[in-house]
């Protein structure tokens, strides 16, 4: 039996039967004094689902000798034996993409042409983008420009982004060339930058 109240605190009734105790894994017993220890989950569920749980650890010593009075009832968090870090990767595509953010072939791009980017998980029902940050092409002689920030706000009106702000399964960048970064003559431009991701939760 058990009651529990809003300020996080409760009750627990134990029955412990003295005739299966001494055969439970829960039972040790050095000399006149008995220990009883084992746990209690508490779980947090939405609607059906388990999404976090305590385990309280209690433990309970006897006096054997004494008519088997209770001497030490303690209660404390129970220690998570084994912790485990685990690693995941999740791959996005980045590509160059058209106004409607389908993909395009890579090629020429003209003097006064503005360069689309979209970036897209390759699984969006596990991972979905938050957002694009530190965005910035590149040209094969050094020269730089910034597109988007560390906050993933556009650096400069040059540049525009979808979905900057709200969870997307599909992001994009697009910037006009500055003049510094444009040439007599063909050059070739890279771009870089880091994606932010969000679980789904189911």
């Amino acid at each position: 039996m058990s009651n529990f109240n809003i300020n996080g605190s409760g009750t627990i009734g134990i029955i412990i039967d003295p005739a299966l105790i001494a055969s439970s894994s829960s039972y040790t017993k050095s000399g006149g004094d008995a220990t009883i220890s084992f746990c209690h989950r508490f779980s947090l569920f939405e609607d059906e689902t388990e999404v976090n749980f305590v385990e309280i650890k209690s433990t309970i010593n006897i006096d054997l000798s004494h008519n088997n009075q209770v001497t030490l009832v303690d209660v404390a968090h129970a220690g998570i034996p084994g912790l485990h870090t685990t690693q995941v990767t999740y791959d996005v595509t980045a590509y160059y993409c058209d106004k409607f953010n389908e993909k395009m072939t890579e090629g020429k791009i003209f003097q006064g042409e503005s360069i689309r980017v979209c970036v897209k998980p390759n699984d969006s029902s596990i991972v979905q983008i938050e957002k694009l940050v530190n965005f910035v092409w590149k040209t094969s002689s050094g020269i730089t420009q910034h597109a988007l920030n560390a906050k993933g706000v556009a650096s400069k009106s040059l540049t525009k982004i979808a979905n900057s702000t709200s969870i997307s399964i599909e992001s994009s960048s697009e910037s006009f060339f500055e003049p510094k970064i444009s040439y007599r003559g063909p050059v070739t431009v890279m771009a870089g930058g880091t994606v932010y991701l969000t679980l789904v939760i189911l």
